[in-house]
């Protein structure tokens, strides 16, 4: 038989599963802080994967995998900010998980080139705790306007 709970009782024990499940010891880490970053201007880049900016006048941002570069280039005739949203996960036992995210911002006006220079793990290097993937996929935004996400690309050298 049944037995039914007062709604004193009722209300306690939702209070304490609650608990026991918002506080209970687990693997999940936090979401790590959004990175801002502002490009140094540059005259020449060496790009492996690129995306456009919406209504930019073909304003770009790319990937390039040596040196791990984030390349913004405006082409705005209205000096409109450009940049880059990125997103680099990282294989852990459990699976891919958010590593570091961010946004790298051209300000410098009409067809300025620029790089933010990011230290992204390789997808070959074994990290300290013996894991080993990275990856990463970005968007080219002008004015909070953003493109598609490009697919994940294994940073690899």
């Amino acid at each position: 038989m049944k037995r039914l709970l007062s709604p004193g009782a009722a209300f306690l024990t939702s209070v304490a599963c609650a608990a026991a499940v918002l506080f209970a010891p687990g693997t999940a880490q936090a979401v790590p802080t959004w990175e801002e970053d502002w490009i140094t201007l540059a005259s020449d880049r060496n790009c492996d994967y690129i995306a456009t900016a919406p209504n930019s006048g073909a304003s770009t941002v790319c990937f390039e995998k040596n040196g791990d570069k984030l390349w913004v280039k405006s082409f705005d005739s209205l000096n409109a900010r450009i940049s880059m949203q990125w997103w680099n996960e990282i294989r852990t036992a459990s699976g891919w998980e958010l590593h570091r995210h961010g946004e790298c911002f051209n300000d410098s006006g009409q067809h300025a080139l620029g790089s933010c220079n990011k230290d992204f793990y390789e997808h070959s290097t074994v990290r300290p705790d013996g894991g080993h993937g990275s990856r990463i996929r970005f968007k080219a935004c002008r004015l909070g306007t953003c493109s598609g996400v490009t697919p994940w690309i294994n940073n690899d050298a």
